[in-house]
């Protein structure tokens, strides 16, 4: 009881001084600029749940996202915490390099001290002067310094110290939006804090999903709860000929920055409406995939893109059209963004020179053949390399003699093959939900996707014929190991190889190609 209000005068007096600080700092406010603290477990057991430091990287684009005005201190703490980065405003110098820099030297040890983490970054965010500020915690589980552990008393009067400084952080009216990583659920401490201070909290189970994490809960509380996201879209007013094909990209914008779909925000349909007179209005998707046959040049970085076949003629309007979840609200916006200009397609006289009244002039005629019969023949293999091959068995995980069935993967001449419970747009192959809904895909291997499947070491090697089978969200896969045992642990994608198998909720896969041994 003693030690119990020992510790309470202690963080009285602690909150009274900031508070006295805070209030004579108040005249010093920048307007619309915001003070984050980032607060960032660097314990030894996140060698085992963030072993590439994800959450680092994570960080490290929270830094791009800031502006002149805004501030930022890292804390990170273990056995104790430190101030990896000390408060400071971004400015116009090299600070969000310098900040990275530090950020690379961190190394994981020790035990984990959340309550050192919380004091630390509440005495930062009592020097900022942003008209918002508030903290992010990451942490993949639960206080466990050595004179805690196996003391009853003492880790109630750790965590009674904690609710104590969410107390203070409430009073303040700066949320801790917490981050709960870990392969099971963890975080009820850290569920406690965020409820407390009014923050969000998420229970993350892969450390590669980190930086859509960050990213949204930094960019979503740096705005008001009642600003509503607005669309923008991006395309060359040409004129155009009919036939022709017009690349239109659009993005969601919060206040001028531009969201990605997250924790915060889901995107269930994003079309293209193009109208013209006399015509049934058409509808094209617009798809965040990274793949060609959409135009979109990076997955998941909040561009959508799409190709429209320019079929009217005369005046085209073009609009854009969401659905989606924003902030648990479902929102439907519609935007006008222009209109295009459609002529009649000129004659294949007007367009090449080397027809003469309808007959092509015999020597630069032949060559031109040459040329494109090649190029068409050179297109063609590489769409051939491209196409997913081989097969997918499958069979009921609980049943002692199963019925094998299999899909033809190579027979859908595509670059990912969808295995969903769920019929709809892109599914190419549904089987009846046995425990819970699922759907993942199987893939070809890109030279950009080589850093972020696990298992992808020796792609360089390899060169084609690299598959991956990936989870999309909510599906988690659990796949053979080294021994041909199943992994304890779940993974969202990982590198395939003729003959490996992966349990997905009920089922047992198993991919046979021989391209990618």
């Amino acid at each position: 009881m003693k030690k119990r209000i020992i510790t309470s005068l202690f963080l009285f007096a602690l909150v009274f001084m900031l508070g006295a600080n805070m209030w004579g700092q108040e005249r010093d406010t920048v307007p619309g600029a915001v003070t984050v603290a980032l607060v960032i477990d660097n314990s030894g057991s996140m060698k085992a749940n963030d072993p590439n430091d994800f959450r680092l990287e994570a960080a490290k684009k929270v830094l791009e996202m800031l502006g002149e005005h805004d501030e930022i201190s890292i804390i990170g703490f273990s056995d104790q915490a430190s101030v990896l980065a000390p408060l400071k405003k971004i400015g116009h110098g090299q600070w969000r390099d310098e900040t990275a820099a530090l950020l690379t030297g961190v190394r994981a040890s020790g035990n984990t001290d959340i309550k050192g983490g919380l004091e630390l970054a509440l005495q930062e965010l009592n020097r900022g002067t942003g008209e918002k500020r508030f903290a992010i915690l990451l942490s993949d589980g639960e206080p466990d310094l050595p004179y805690l552990v196996g003391n009853p008393s003492r880790m109630d009067a750790y965590i009674n110290a904690v609710s104590d400084l969410a107390g203070a952080y409430k009073a303040r009216g700066w949320a801790v939006h917490c981050i709960a990583l870990h392969r099971k659920e963890a975080g009820p401490l850290l569920n406690r804090v965020a409820q407390e201070t009014g923050g969000d909290y998420f229970f993350v189970p892969e450390a590669d999903t980190l930086e859509q994490f960050f990213r949204s809960v930094f960019l979503i509380h740096k705005h008001e709860p009642a600003e509503k996201p607005k669309l923008s879209a991006d395309f060359e007013p040409g004129p155009y000929e009919s036939g022709r094909r017009l690349l239109v990209q659009a993005w969601i914008t919060l206040g001028g920055d531009r969201l990605t779909p997250g924790p915060h925000l889901r995107v269930d349909k994003f079309q293209l409406l193009l109208t013209a007179e006399g015509k049934p209005p058409r509808t094209v998707d617009l798809l965040d995939d990274g793949e060609r046959a959409s135009g979109d040049k990076t997955k998941g970085d909040g561009t959508f893109s799409g190709w429209a076949e320019l079929l009217e003629e005369g005046s085209v309007t073009l609009a854009l059209a969401m659905e989606g979840v924003y902030r648990d609200r479902a929102i439907s916006e519609k935007l006008p963004v222009g209109e295009v200009t459609v002529n009649p397609a000129r004659s294949f006289g007007e367009k090449h020179p080397l027809m003469t009244a309808g007959v092509v002039v015999p020597a630069g005629g032949a060559v031109l053949f040459l040329a494109l019969l090649l190029l068409l023949l050179r297109v063609k293999m590489l769409s051939s390399a491209a196409m997913v091959k081989g097969t997918l068995r499958y069979w009921n995980e609980d049943e002692e003699n199963p019925t094998v069935n299999e899909f033809d993967l190579g027979g859908k001449k595509q670059r990912a093959v969808f295995v969903g419970t769920k019929a709809g747009p892109g599914v190419d192959f549904v089987l009846p939900a046995r425990t819970s809904d699922f759907a993942f895909k199987v893939e070809k291997i890109t030279r950009d996707q080589k850093r972020t499947v696990e298992g992808a070491k020796g792609f360089e090697a390899l060169r084609k014929g690299a598959y991956m089978a990936a989870g999309l969200p909510g599906t988690f896969l659990v796949f053979t190991g080294d021994a041909g045992d199943y992994e304890a642990n779940p993974r969202t994608r990982r590198r395939i190889v003729s003959g490996d198998r992966f349990k997905v909720r009920g089922y047992v896969f198993e991919f046979n190609c021989p391209e990618s041994k």
